[in-house]
């Protein structure tokens, strides 16, 4: 089975937050507060709900979720002027059947991109525009075309 464990981490995952719903069980608690909700036995230790946004609401409750998922849409907004970035949406999606944002590399990359992105997207915002219509090239915008 493709989802084996992962429907019923999630159900468990899911009745966490009906408990706790606005501030969660506190970052980084899932492991430990799993295992009173747990429908199933893996055998192996469960250490991540292999879902980031349940987990995420879970740990720090629904308004952290949503504080997540405004930044994956700020990502999507941007992907959308910004081509080079759409790797952060597969991210974040992938983050809805296993838990990348729990590799600090993998974390730390796409809030780098994120922040290149803003910057890129500011300076767009500023910059004078060509005979064309399109922002001039800057030391950003040419070191990403690298």
């Amino acid at each position: 089975d493709l989802f084996a464990y992962r429907r019923e981490f999630l159900e468990s995952t899911l009745r966490m937050i009906h408990d706790r719903p606005w501030l969660g069980f506190g970052l980084g608690s899932w492991p430990w507060v799993y295992p009173r909700y747990a429908i199933i036995d893996p055998v192996a230790v469960a250490n991540h709900a292999h879902n980031d946004w349940v987990e995420w609401a879970s740990e720090g409750g629904i308004l952290f979720g949503v504080l997540i998922a405004l930044v994956a849409l700020r990502g999507l907004w941007l992907s959308l002027e910004m081509p080079w970035g759409i790797g952060l949406v597969a991210v974040f999606a992938h983050a809805a059947v296993d838990f990348p944002f729990q590799r600090p590399p993998l974390l730390l990359a796409v809030l780098l991109v994120l922040v290149v992105m803003e910057i890129e997207h500011a300076r767009r915002g500023r910059s004078p525009r060509n005979a064309s219509g399109q922002a001039s090239p800057t030391p950003v915008s040419n070191l990403l075309r690298m």
